[in-house]
């Protein structure tokens, strides 16, 4: 699963640490960013894998950042992970560019359910442009 890699953007560095030590117990690799700044400046330089982001962060907010993404034709399956909630959210982060919402405390079988879709869809844009 060495190629499985996961780009978590949180502002919580608690979060951060949990949300990594979980899925690299599950065999992902994960790469860690603070906020979305940094990933931005990264992010045309990285691997395409599956980002999970939170939605309130300082600078930019997870809407902001998936926008941006978007902008710069940077479609790798994109996970809002926060503790809004309401029947509106995932319509929401659906209109925002989000492929999947995920409300925190996140259950690890959906979470897992969530990435295992996620980079089925990024390998089959993968096997398109080759």
């Amino acid at each position: 699963m060495q190629h499985l890699i996961v780009y978590i953007v949180d502002d919580d560095r608690a979060v951060l640490d949990s949300t990594a030590f979980l899925l690299e117990t599950l065999g992902y690799r994960c790469e860690l960013f603070p906020d979305g700044e940094q990933f931005l400046a990264q992010a045309g330089e990285l691997a395409p894998g599956c980002l999970i982001t939170d939605l309130r962060m300082p600078q930019l907010t997870g809407f902001e950042l998936i926008a941006e993404l978007r902008d710069r034709s940077i479609d790798w399956p994109a996970f809002l992970m926060t503790s809004d909630n309401g029947p509106e959210m995932d319509a929401r982060a659906k209109a925002h560019g989000f492929d999947f919402y995920l409300r925190k405390p996140v259950e690890i079988g959906a979470l897992v359910a969530a990435l295992d879709a996620g980079f089925a869809a990024l390998e089959g844009t993968r096997s398109k442009s080759s």
